[in-house]
């Protein structure tokens, strides 16, 4: 049984209201009501009443959540706790890293080399999750995200680029929309990861829908276009500047909404060695536009 399965049925249990709670959540309604059905499909019971649009807790809920919900305050005021002792323990900062990974290993080598009393820890994860900071003093993540209840510096502006076949017929234009792109299929990472959001996103955006001919476990499986080569793959301008992949071009895409953001979130008040890893982050990040 989740733990986040069973703080969401209290935030449920709470307000009885599946749109408002997933609001203040940060998740989508949708991946709320999964929770919730996921919760009851494992306790064998429904405890909650649909009734047309509302969500009302039965007898079996309020008996459920008289028993849980004291439980799940005492668990929240621990992880408090142990976050703030963390947070001020001295030499350790922690990074979860969700979009940028090429440069984890540069970032983290030239922290180092400044601070060598600091151990730096650097994750990558690929759930866009909301609690991904729960675990971590830092979040490096990239647009179409936005935790907007996290305190944000934006690192880098930087342009969505295509890789192609040097035989692909595009690959003679300097320049290429993506209406002119979406005419050919795509080679994309698998769910969660954030260069395939960015192409749905700005697909959807712009009114398309693209051709998935390839999803990829891993970058190098993506930018293989040697046996596809009527294929188009999709790459940040700065942040993936050696593409691992052969008899390759990389054109822009010029319409103004194809860029990314990264952003290096956390949670207030923090400590002086996590100012420091901050202002590096952002020098950091400052030389790659």
């Amino acid at each position: 049984m989740q733990l986040l399965h069973l703080q969401y049925f209290c935030a449920v249990a709470k307000s009885q209201n599946i749109t408002k709670t997933a609001a203040e959540l940060w998740i989508s309604q949708p991946a709320l009501s999964r929770a919730i059905r996921s919760l009851e499909n494992e306790l064998g019971c429904e405890l909650f009443d649909r009734v047309g649009k509302n969500i009302i807790l039965n007898d079996t809920g309020r008996l459920f959540y008289e028993r849980v919900s004291g439980s799940i305050s005492q668990l929240d005021e621990a992880i408090k706790m142990v976050r703030v002792r963390a947070a001020e323990r001295p030499g350790e900062i922690r990074v979860r890293m969700r979009a940028a990974e090429c440069t984890a290993h540069e970032l983290k080598s030239s922290f180092n080399q400044l601070h060598p009393e600091i151990n730096l820890k650097i994750v990558s994860s690929f759930t866009g999750d909301a609690d991904d900071i729960s675990d971590c003093d830092f979040l490096i993540y990239a647009t179409p995200d936005r935790h907007k209840e996290l305190d944000n510096i934006e690192l880098l502006e930087e342009r969505l680029m295509l890789v192609m076949n040097k035989s692909h017929p595009l690959a003679s234009s300097e320049s290429i929309t993506l209406e002119q792109a979406v005419k050919y299929p795509f080679q994309i990472l698998k769910e969660g990861e954030n260069l395939r959001s960015n192409l749905l996103y700005i697909c959807h955006q712009l009114g398309y829908t693209p051709q998935i001919s390839l999803t990829a476990a891993d970058t190098y499986a993506m930018l293989d276009l040697y046996n596809n080569p009527q294929a188009l793959a999709i790459v940040p301008e700065f942040t993936m500047r050696n593409v691992p992949s052969r008899d390759v071009i990389i054109r822009p895409l010029e319409d103004e909404i194809c860029k990314r953001s990264i952003f290096l979130a956390y949670l207030p008040h923090i400590n002086e060695n996590q100012r420091i890893f901050a202002k590096h982050c952002k020098d950091f990040f400052a030389n790659y536009s």
